[in-house]
């Protein structure tokens, strides 16, 4: 996870639940097609993130985020 200071994407609003929850891990859901990782975000509204996944093989996938 790293903050930006200014995003380099058009930041869309989009609803996202997040729930923290101790000892979860990242892992795959086959059926729908996607990671799920459950994060506790930083109490900074209004600041923009970039969290990064990189695979065993060096792939990487990111995901922009913009607090609330």
């Amino acid at each position: 996870m790293q903050q930006v200071a200014s995003p380099t994407w058009t930041p869309v609003t989009d609803a996202v639940e997040v729930t923290a929850t101790g000892g979860t891990s990242l892992r795959y859901d086959a059926a729908a097609g996607q990671f799920i990782q459950n994060w506790a975000t930083p109490k900074t509204p209004g600041k923009y993130y970039v969290v990064t996944m990189t695979t065993s093989d060096g792939s990487t996938l990111s995901a922009n985020f913009l607090l609330k």
